[in-house]
């Protein structure tokens, strides 16, 4: 294992060279062992229709795993369109790529409300000022990450979506 104080890197995640001539399909999930490391949930809040778990005080195997993330997407992306161009660059899928955006808050969905009351935003402020200040750290140890290609993300499907669990 390396140095670095970080236990992620892009080879971790067996990313194909760009001069690769046979790339597999895309995994719909990918599993990445880590080296173990801890998160501190230490703030609970009522946003829109979710209530979520922060980590305040960030996490450089998160910021770490997420320029991994890009960087492999970045690559697979550009191995496509040069295999489907001739070796030439898309310009779409050289802006999709400029365009990527990783999150930079550190969070959990903790619950999801289907319905809020009429007054919502009293709803809301009546959690973040009484419920929340209640929340006691808790700290969650992370062993592994679980990578999920989503067309939406989990949390923006429709309340009647059916992939909501």
């Amino acid at each position: 294992s390396s140095s670095s104080s970080s236990p992620l890197s892009l080879s971790s995640m067996s990313t194909p060279s760009s001069s690769s001539s046979s790339l597999q399909p895309l995994p719909i999930a990918l599993t990445i062992p880590v080296r173990p490391f801890a998160v501190v949930i230490d703030k609970i809040c009522l946003l829109n229709n979710a209530v979520i778990g922060v980590a305040s005080q960030g996490c450089p195997e998160i910021a770490s795993l997420r320029a991994c993330i890009k960087e492999y997407a970045s690559t697979r992306m550009l191995a496509t369109s040069r295999g489907d161009n001739n070796g030439e660059d898309d310009p779409i899928i050289s802006n999709l790529i400029s365009d990527m955006h990783t999150p930079a808050i550190i969070h959990t969905s903790i619950a999801r409300i289907t319905s809020l009351p009429h007054d919502a935003q009293s709803f809301r402020d009546t959690f973040n000022e009484t419920i929340a200040p209640l929340w006691d750290p808790v700290t969650i140890v992370v062993d592994h990450f679980n990578v999920v290609l989503e067309n939406v993300p989990y949390m923006h499907h429709p309340h009647h979506s059916s992939a909501i669990v």
